[in-house]
């Protein structure tokens, strides 16, 4: 807090000198016009001794009435009255000239004398113009004693009655004007040193840096009483600046990079100091995306970090009379020492934050890893962590197809598009296409500036993409999704390309479980799950189904004549045949179908989500297929055929065993009937 103590009482010096100099002025404007009222009072006949009286009266004190009147804004009445008054007093006091002149010429003076203090009272404006009325009403009184009444003429006279009338009256209407600056600049700096003293304690308050940088906008904003303000962070990675805070501004400019050499904050940059632009000088240098915005005057200053210039914050105005002075240059810089104190221990404690959240993470992906080995399962626990520990609540995991051309989504979390568990995007498409294709981080503040972007959710406006490479073959992308415009600073991409290491590493760890496993739950002839496979598969898929209300199909397919074959053509053309069989229940087959050899002629294929009647087209168009399909063994072509029994969950069976039961019932049908046939389980038959 020493470095507040400072800067407040930085403000409190400059106040006082500005008092100072001001009151200065004032006095010997004050003395000046006294002594011209004495001298004139001196030169009047005896007859006036009380106008003389009166106007030296009004002369002395028409500062401390014009102090009074300026206090407060609240007495705007009284302000208006007093301007009735003074109207009143010029309009007749230049009658009375008129009329009385000619007979005694030097009223002029003692008249025009506190008409012209009290116009003053108003403003510099209006003692100007009641200086202009005297000095015509003086030129026609002068007239009419020379011309009309017959005196003679007094030039000499004249021309000191005038030069006295412009004196009194400028010296008058300045006083006024110095007076009632001085007033407000003391009123602005007290103000400041309020604000300051409220805003040191704020900007402090807090070590996040998103929040620092918007209270500093906020602060400059407020002291310097300009219409809005940005402020442009310095990103220590590619050294550029951007837009992070922003009060009373399109919000499209959050997360927006400066244009090198273009806006306020290049030319504070290159100066190295606080930089006031308007007009003409203002245009000239704003970039493209704020020359709509009306700004009339801006100032920026630097905010340094060492010899870092860590940020800068701009304000403007968009009133074309109104440009910062020295006062207002002084708060912000004051604001900007603030900030840099803020900044920096911001930057400090996100460096602990950040080792602190790695060592979390290490921590949080090793208990993954010790608690499963299922790929799918060990993708939602570290979205789940991903969310747990660093707030991220919209995150998705692709991985690649086997040819490395499209990426599907495996794992997402948070609110998301209603599609988005069958979404796959092509390598070539979307932030994730990029950083699998170029295994790099690809880090976007706002997609909807970025034709690369592939919708994910109605409301993202920046993503982050990271690349998931086992040795050096990309497998996946990370994909991390925000509603908030530039969310995702150099600390968040740290973190998270730690995140995506760790997890690439499990999903390789996953994938050779799952390898090693597939190995043990397949057939060697075929490739197809085996029999232990297909029940648990059964059990699982019947429970969803169950679940969900939907319905369960099951085919069993029964390879005709097998034996037939063997003898005739040898054990080697049985093998071809089954594999051929094997080969055509996989084709066109959907990612959700189990397809499992059970037995040595007999297969199982279980289709999700799939009533009776889909199920009997797909059997149908399966034993077709094998009718039509023959293979070549020794040059001779072998025919075969299929048999197929089907069975529907929830209408033909009400359990596993009994779906078994009733689709080895219609297999069985399908036999009897001649062999080559499918058959279907017939309603209500639930045993």
């Amino acid at each position: 807090m020493s470095d507040n103590g400072d800067h407040l009482a930085r403000v409190r010096e400059l106040e006082r000198l500005e008092f100072l100099r001001t009151e200065r002025r004032h006095l010997w404007v004050r003395l000046g016009v006294a002594l011209t009222a004495l001298i004139l009072t001196l030169s009047l006949k005896v007859a006036v001794p009380v106008v003389a009286v009166l106007s030296l009266a009004l002369l002395v004190a028409f500062p401390f009435v014009a102090r009074g009147l300026g206090r407060d804004a609240s007495r705007a009445r009284l302000r208006a009255i007093t301007r009735i008054a003074v109207g009143f007093y010029v309009a007749t006091g230049a009658l009375w000239v008129l009329l009385l002149a000619p007979n005694a010429a030097d009223l002029t003076l003692a008249i025009a004398a506190p008409t012209l203090a009290a116009a003053a009272t108003i403003g510099l404006r209006v003692a100007l113009g009641a200086t202009a009325l005297f000095l015509a009403v003086e030129i026609v009184a002068a007239y009419l004693r020379a011309d009309v009444y017959g005196y003679p003429h007094q030039i000499a006279a004249l021309a000191l009655e005038l030069a006295a009338i412009v004196g009194i009256g400028v010296i008058s209407g300045l006083a006024t004007d110095a007076l009632r600056t001085a007033r407000r600049a003391g009123r602005r700096l007290r103000r400041a040193s309020a604000l300051l003293s409220g805003f040191a304690p704020q900007i402090a308050g807090t070590l996040d840096e998103e929040e620092a940088l918007r209270r500093v906008v906020g602060a400059a904003v407020e002291l310097s009483d300009a219409h809005g303000g940005v402020i442009a962070a310095r990103d220590p990675q590619t050294g550029r600046y951007r837009i992070r805070g922003l009060v009373n501004a399109p919000e499209s400019l959050a997360g927006r990079e400066m244009p090198p050499g273009q806006g306020l904050t290049a030319l504070v940059l290159e100066r190295g100091e606080t930089v006031v632009a308007a007009g003409a000088e203002l245009l000239a240098i704003l970039p493209d995306f704020s020359r709509g915005m009306g700004w009339a005057s801006a100032m920026g200053t630097p905010v340094r970090i060492g010899e870092e210039v860590a940020a800068v914050p701009v304000v403007w105005t968009r009133d074309p009379a109104r440009r910062f002075d020295s006062i207002d240059r002084s708060g912000l810089e004051s604001v900007a020492t603030l900030a840099a104190t803020a900044l920096a221990n911001a930057r400090l404690y996100a460096g602990v934050e950040l080792q602190r959240r790695r060592l979390r993470l290490l921590y949080e992906m090793r208990a993954i890893v010790g608690s499963s080995l299922e790929l799918e399962t060990i993708l939602e626990r570290a979205l789940e962590q991903l969310e747990d520990v660093f707030g991220m609540a919209r995150s998705f995991v692709l991985l690649s197809d086997d040819d490395a051309r499209s990426l599907r989504v495996r794992a997402h979390r948070g609110a998301v598009r209603a599609d988005v568990g069958d979404l796959v995007i092509a390598v070539d498409q979307g932030l994730s296409g990029a950083a699998f294709r170029d295994r790099r981080v690809v880090n976007v503040a706002d997609v909807t500036k970025d034709d690369r972007y592939v919708l994910t959710a109605p409301d993202v406006r920046s993503e982050i993409a990271l690349p998931l490479v086992t040795g050096e073959t990309p497998v996946g992308v990370l994909l991390v999704s925000s509603a908030r415009a530039a969310a995702f600073g150099p600390d968040d991409e740290q973190v998270l390309t730690l995140f995506a290491d760790e997890l690439s590493a499990v999903i390789a760890n996953a994938r050779a479980y799952d390898a090693q496993r597939e190995a043990a739950l397949r057939d060697d002839r075929t490739g197809l799950y085996n029999h232990r496979y297909f029940r648990e598969a059964l059990e699982r898929e019947l429970a969803r189904a169950e679940r969900h209300g939907a319905a369960l199909s099951l085919l069993f397919i029964d390879l005709d004549d097998l034996k037939g074959i063997n003898d005739r053509y040898g054990h080697e053309a049985g093998d071809a045949v089954i594999q051929r069989v094997a080969k055509l229940m996989t084709r066109d087959r959907r990612r959700t179908d189990v397809a499992a050899r059970i037995g040595g002629e007999e297969f199982a294929l279980l289709l999700p989500e799939t009533g009776q009647a889909d199920a009997l087209a797909i059997a149908e168009r399966l034993r077709a297929d094998a009718a039509l399909d023959a293979i070549d063994v020794s040059g001779e072509r072998i025919a075969f055929t299929i048999s197929v029994g089907v069975a529907t969950f929830p209408d033909t069976a009400r359990d596993a065993s009994s779906l078994r039961r009733a689709a080895d019932m219609a297999l069985y049908a399908a036999k009897r009937a001649g062999r080559d046939r499918v058959a279907a389980a017939p309603r209500g038959s639930r045993g």
